[in-house]
């Protein structure tokens, strides 16, 4: 591998989270991902509360993926998810330096999937995947974000965020 490469692919801690409110447009940060063991490493960068910090100025490729599963009891009759759920799902990549505007903190790609219902379903699999080329600064932290972290699988395989320097 070459002196300039940073690869870091990531997998998601399974962890419960309190906060499970399923509200349209709310963004919720990933805050644990495993990057020192089992399919998570990480070289000539730093790990840091979720975020991978960026160790010198260049041209990235940032990618990320995230896999959402909603299961419905159909023994109670119901065919679609709850109302109280909203219509979609969203996933976000974002980077934080203090020198950016809006306190810093700036969304550099996203994806909404719209989850679709068919009769007598009784779950919904959805997964994103984001990826682009970015000119990032020393300093930079990279980090995800979701709609609802309650729905994202367990599967260390299916959720995952990295970067490699191109130049």
């Amino acid at each position: 591998m070459p002196s300039n490469t940073i690869k870091a692919p990531y997998c998601l801690r399974d962890k419960d989270d309190d906060d499970d409110d399923d509200v349209p447009g709310k963004q919720i940060t990933i805050g644990e991902w495993i990057y020192n063991r089992d399919l998570g490493f990480i070289q000539r960068a730093k790990y840091r509360h979720g975020r991978i910090v960026i160790p010198s100025t260049g041209v990235y490729f940032i990618y990320s993926q995230v896999s959402f599963l909603e299961v419905v009891d159909i023994k109670q009759g119901n065919s679609k998810p709850p109302s109280t759920t909203s219509p979609s799902l969203s996933h976000y990549l974002y980077r934080y330096n203090l020198i950016y505007p809006h306190g810093g903190e700036e969304t550099l790609i996203q994806n909404s999937i719209t989850k679709c219902w068919g009769h007598n379903k009784s779950f919904g699999e959805y997964t994103s995947y984001l990826g682009a080329v970015f000119q990032l600064r020393q300093g930079d932290e990279i980090f995800v974000k979701v709609s609802n972290l309650t729905l994202l699988t367990s599967d260390p395989k299916s959720n995952y965020f990295g970067l490699f320097k191109i130049n």
